[in-house]
């Protein structure tokens, strides 16, 4: 066995058992990726069930088999607090060793294989996934259907064939263990012709409450979107965080169903359901093949309606978050983006982070969400999307039983004192790492707002290597890693910000070049190229988001609660065709007022002599 070990300036402990196996065409193959379905993928998988869910050892746990075209790894991988990296190194050890000689069950392995096939099929509902999936079967076996072959002997795995790639590859000989951990010390086709394409959506409506429906038969999948007004813009000081904690909650355990009878249902169908959270809404989202569609309506209405946050499901999942919040505090973006949040919103929600604050997380209780959720997850305040392969009838009936299992109940509202930033405002962050982050944020605006497009036009043009800043800063004089915009928008004003990773010492020089490259489009716009460069872009991620039904379901629906309607989406390319150079030097002067600046520096702490 070989090992290795790195310790830096971090709060969580990383660690990943890796063996050598086989390549893609080797017939052991297929009963290596079933295996790691059946042991780490998913809630209901063995390891997390026993080291993550059980014993509460790791905030994650995960297991995956590479198969290149040479020989590759099968690998566990977990995340954990540092005082549990002895006991995790045993528990997982145990495990691995045990499934030479485990028990594995029909039922466990019927749903990997389903699962396994429900990706494959995935995999194949854009044409560029169609391409990518002949394409790499061509070119890394000479047959563009092997992955129907895959398939095919993925579905005669056994048991015994578990056991034997377990005893045959994972022994300790074979073994690489690899730990990243604190220091000892610290203890914490165009796009007009895929547009073309796109089958129709539209909106209906089932006991008050719109529903968007998009039939689209081409693969047996159906996919479900159900929205609610709130995120961060329902949160304060006292309660940040809970957003994203009733979100994950929604399927950890109804009256009727246990968090791992969810995760069983769900993953033994092959389909997909999970909660998301923002800084303007929350819900849940899920994906199962037609033929399921009346058991995953079932799941999401149960969820939706009856979720009790179980006390230890609400124990594990606020420690898991308050990890993840300390850990924002390890990536210098994040910490000069908080810092920069509370520049431009000192008195606004929009200066929290959906994770939440520790001291906050600390103090919810199972009461907070159960209020919370009662008080936002009403028909009056939802919107529900269903898309894929259902007609406008199915769908209704779908909807129709979700909807029923939410209370009554009028649509959020709240009132918030304006931002009211001090500009301009200059912050400056020394932190332990060696890269220096450099943001230059401005006050922006509310999704829908006319201007909008102009700044996603202009952020997107001063983004990549071939932008004009790109090439000016980072190839000709090599003063960044990485440079770019990006624009935040929300159902209030957002902001517009300039970023770059770089060295201290070049700082100062692109702040300049930053600078004036904003001076040049304040006099001039963006010219002619920029703009269909820029223009191309987005257009083309439109057509792509086109082919993504259950990204498409939440985006109309979001669209339809946000009051901007389900279509908003659809209607991008004739914004687009709208602006001009004279569009962009009127934002550019509007919005990119030095007066109006916010700048926030994170930057090396001094080595020690």
């Amino acid at each position: 066995p070989r090992e290795a070990r790195q310790e830096g300036d971090y709060t969580t402990t990383r660690m990943a058992m890796a063996w050598h196996t086989v390549g893609l065409q080797h017939p052991d193959a297929p009963a290596l990726d079933v295996l790691a379905e059946v042991v780490g993928r998913g809630r209901s998988s063995r390891l997390v069930q026993s080291v993550q869910e059980d014993r509460g050892l790791v905030t994650s746990v995960s297991a995956w088999s590479y198969t290149p075209n040479h020989p590759g790894l099968f690998a566990v991988s977990a995340e954990m607090p540092p005082e549990n990296e002895a006991e995790v190194r045993e528990a997982l050890a145990a495990k691995v060793a045990g499934w030479a000689d485990a028990e594995f069950s029909d039922e466990e392995i019927e749903r990997a294989k389903r699962r396994l096939l429900v990706s494959e099929l995935r995999s194949l509902t854009t044409m560029a996934g169609q391409a990518r999936a002949y394409g790499s079967s061509e070119f890394y076996t000479g047959n563009p259907g092997f992955g129907r072959a895959y398939l095919a002997a993925v579905q005669e795995v056994t048991a015994d064939r578990l056991r034997e790639v377990a005893r045959t590859y994972l022994t300790d000989r074979n073994r690489t263990t690899v730990v990243l951990a604190p220091h000892a010390e610290v203890t914490v086709g165009t796009a007009e012709e895929v547009a073309a394409e796109v089958p129709p959506v539209r909106r209906i409506e089932v006991d008050g409450v719109p529903v968007i429906v998009r039939s689209d038969p081409r693969l047996p999948f159906v996919h479900l979107a159900a929205v609610f007004r709130g995120g961060l813009l329902a949160e304060s000081e006292e309660n940040n965080g809970i957003t994203s904690l009733v979100a994950d909650l929604l399927t950890r355990g109804t009256s009727a169903r246990t968090a791992r009878d969810i995760a069983e249902t769900a993953e033994g169908l092959g389909a997909t359901l999970s909660g998301f959270g923002g800084r303007n809404s929350f819900g849940l989202t899920g994906t199962a093949l037609t033929s399921d569609a009346d058991v995953l309506a079932g799941l999401f209405a149960d969820c939706l309606a009856d979720s009790q946050f179980p006390e230890a499901e609400f124990a594990r999942q606020r420690a898991i978050q308050i990890q993840r919040a300390r850990q924002l505090e390890e990536r210098p973006m994040d910490v000069a983006q908080r810092v920069l949040r509370k520049a431009l919103y000192p008195n606004h929600p929009y200066r929290f982070h959906p994770l939440g604050a520790e001291e906050a997380l600390t103090r919810l209780d199972r009461d907070a969400l159960r209020a919370y959720a009662r008080r936002l997850m009403v028909r009056g305040n939802a919107a529900l999307a269903v898309f894929g392969d259902v007609d406008e009838a199915s769908a209704r009936e779908i909807a129709g039983r979700i909807v029923a299992a939410l209370p009554e109940g009028s649509a959020a509202a709240w009132e918030h004192p304006p931002a009211a930033p001090e500009l301009p405002a200059r912050v400056e962050r020394r932190e332990p790492r060696a890269q220096s982050i450099l943001l230059m944020g401005f006050p922006g605006v509310a999704i829908g707002h006319p201007d909008s497009d102009v700044l996603e036009l202009i952020q997107d043009s001063m983004s990549g290597l071939a932008s004009n800043l790109g090439v000016e800063v980072r190839d000709r004089r090599g003063l960044v890693y990485f440079i770019g915009a990006f624009q935040m928008l929300g159902l209030e004003p957002g902001q517009v910000t300039l970023y770059a990773g770089t060295r201290e010492d070049a700082v100062g020089e692109v702040e300049e070049l930053m600078r004036a490259e904003l001076a040049r489009l304040k006099e001039t716009g963006l010219t002619a190229e920029e703009i269909g460069r820029a223009r191309a872009r987005l257009l083309a991620q439109h057509a792509r988001s086109l082919q993504d039904n259950l990204g498409l379901a939440q985006m109309s629906a979001l669209y339809e609660i946000y009051g901007l309607g389900y279509d908003y989406a659809f209607r991008l390319p004739e914004r687009l065709a709208a602006i001009d150079a004279e569009a962009t030097r009127e934002a550019a002067r509007t919005y990119f007022d030095p007066a109006c600046e916010a700048v926030t520096l994170v930057l090396p702490q001094p080595r020690e002599p």
